[in-house]
């Protein structure tokens, strides 16, 4: 139960992983719901964010790369290369980084 309630600071505020948890499920939620292709992207962009966020980079880099194997646009695609990117560094993973 202590786990549950451990204390992940991100940007400045403190979230507990039970907080964490519920705001995945609700941006999964949304995820299933939305079926514009550039919205799904954003999605899901979002959703590998809160996982780099809580500090979960190999959870964020199966996100990453699966946002990255849809053709997302432009924009999302050039913000997702850069968060995988740090992720494959934090997971010990650089070379990965640049291929």
């Amino acid at each position: 139960m202590a786990s549950q309630e451990a204390t992940w600071v991100s940007g400045g505020f403190g979230v507990t992983d039970r907080v964490r948890l519920e705001v995945d499920g609700v941006i999964a939620t949304l995820e299933a719901r939305v079926t514009n292709p550039e919205a799904r992207a954003r999605v899901r962009f979002a959703r590998a964010q809160t996982a780099l966020a809580a500090g979960d980079d190999s959870l964020a880099v199966v996100r990453l790369e699966a946002v990255l194997a849809d053709g997302p646009p432009a924009d999302v695609e050039a913000e997702a290369l850069l968060a995988l990117a740090g992720a494959y560094a934090t997971t010990g993973r650089p070379a990965d980084g640049v291929r």
